[in-house]
């Protein structure tokens, strides 16, 4: 008899033990889930903070920015557009001192040298022979990315200038996008079949003003300029390129020659056209030339008949 009560006592202490061991571990369970539910919300507190944070970084440096623009001497900032200011700031990530500077050279270059009519039937010839075009397909980071086909330069049926404008037009037209302002562009320059006296063709002073206006005076970001199947005499331009160019800027032009493997490292094949080794259809430029067109034709599209620019 005491032997079963003492069985009895013993199976009661089990269950009850296991009951309350299966309470605590339903209640650790609960402040594990509680836990990970937190630090989820307190995640997404943060990333909200960052956001806001961000936001409200940028809209006080676009603020300070217009303000020091009032009080530059000598300089009317009633002329220039909302449009050139957002952009310089993105440029130059939101440094508003390097803003300003960019905003002030825009302005100028655009007042000063943008004075010939815009040519479109010259323009579209260009864009339709590849000088410029931009692929169907962004880079792995969201970027545009720009090509140029040199060969197809012809200095007695475009002239180099034709080229610079019809570069600025398309940089204006990606530019209407708010993304590409602040993810910058990539250009791919392939030099196939370049000729030593189309090299010779290129005029140095027109060289020189199309890197001063897009390093200094232009709001777009280069990230990258990669050069493909470069002949050795493509160097003299190299060599004008950087000697308008900050170390910086010079650090970020690469030279591949016919390894389109190394190009790769930085662009991938699903993103490029069979002739640059990528995995996409041969580009058409045509599509762009088109694109371009609309753009241009658009009264939305704010560019001035005269200058052919977005900017003024």
């Amino acid at each position: 008899m005491v032997f079963r009560q003492s069985v009895q006592v013993i199976v009661y202490h089990h269950f009850h033990l296991s009951s309350k061991r299966s309470e605590m571990n339903d209640y650790l369970d609960f402040l594990e889930v509680s836990k990970a539910q937190n630090e989820s919300l307190d995640v997404e507190q943060e990333q909200r903070k960052g956001s806001k944070k961000k936001k409200d970084d940028y809209a006080t440096s676009l603020s300070l920015l217009k303000t020091r623009l009032t009080l530059l001497p000598e300089f009317d900032s009633s002329d220039v557009t909302e449009e050139l200011i957002v952009s310089c700031l993105h440029a130059r990530q939101r440094n508003v001192d390097a803003a300003l500077e960019l905003v002030c050279q825009a302005h100028i270059y655009n007042l000063t040298c943008l004075t010939a009519p815009l040519n479109e039937e010259h323009i579209f010839l260009a864009l339709e022979n590849c000088l410029p075009s931009v692929l169907d397909k962004k880079d792995q980071w969201g970027r545009p990315i720009i090509v140029v086909y040199a060969n197809h330069w012809s200095p007695e049926t475009l002239p180099f200038e034709i080229f610079h404008r019809a570069f600025t037009l398309t940089l204006d037209m990606l530019l209407m996008e708010k993304k590409n302002q602040e993810s910058g562009v990539v250009v791919v320059t392939d030099w196939t079949d370049f000729t030593f006296k189309q090299c010779m063709k290129i005029p140095a002073a027109g060289l020189k003003t199309l890197v001063h206006h897009f390093h200094k005076a232009y709001p777009v970001k280069f990230h990258a300029c990669h050069f493909v199947n470069q002949p050795w005499y493509v160097s003299g331009i190299l060599t004008v390129l950087r000697q308008f160019t900050t170390v910086e800027e010079a650090s970020k032009l690469y030279l591949h020659g016919n390894n389109l493997s190394t190009l790769h490292d930085h662009i991938p094949k699903e993103c490029l056209p069979a002739e640059l080794g990528g995995e996409c259809a041969p580009h058409n430029p045509r599509v762009w030339a088109e694109t371009m067109k609309g753009f241009l034709a658009d009264d939305s599209s704010q560019v001035n008949d005269e200058s052919g620019s977005l900017w003024n």
